[in-house]
C-alpha cells in the first residue's frame, strides 16, 4: 500500500466523514420517522428527548453586547485541503463505499 501524503489522507478523510455523516443524517431521519419499527438484525435504536438550557446572547441588552469591555479575541488555525488537480483523482478502493445490500453495520 502507497503511503499518503498527510495533506491527502486529510482531504480523504474529511470526504470520507462528510459522506459518513451524510448517510447518518438519512438514517437518523429514517429511525426518527418510525421510532417502533427502528430495530435492526443486530441492533435496534432508543429514541428519547433531552432539554437543556443554553445561553442566548441575542438577550442581553445592546449595551452589554456591543460593549468591547466583554468581549476577548481567540485565534483559531483553520487548515483547509485544496485539489490541486481540476478533478477528482481516482485512487483504488478510495473513497470507500459499503454497498446498502452487504449486511454489515
Amino acid at each position: 500500500m502507497q503511503k499518503l501524503d498527510p495533506v491527502d489522507e486529510l482531504a480523504d478523510l474529511r470526504a470520507e466523514i462528510t459522506r459518513l455523516e451524510l448517510r447518518a443524517g438519512v438514517l437518523r431521519a429514517q429511525i426518527l420517522a418510525a421510532p417502533d419499527a427502528a430495530q435492526g438484525r443486530w441492533h435496534r435504536a432508543e429514541v428519547s428527548s433531552t432539554h437543556r438550557m443554553v445561553f442566548d446572547e441575542t438577550r442581553l441588552p445592546e449595551s452589554v453586547r456591543d460593549n468591547p469591555q466583554y468581549w476577548r479575541e481567540r485565534v483559531t488555525q483553520v487548515v483547509k485541503c485544496v485539489p490541486i488537480t481540476a478533478g477528482p483523482v481516482a485512487r483504488p478502493g478510495w473513497p470507500i463505499r459499503r454497498d446498502a445490500g452487504a449486511g454489515l453495520h
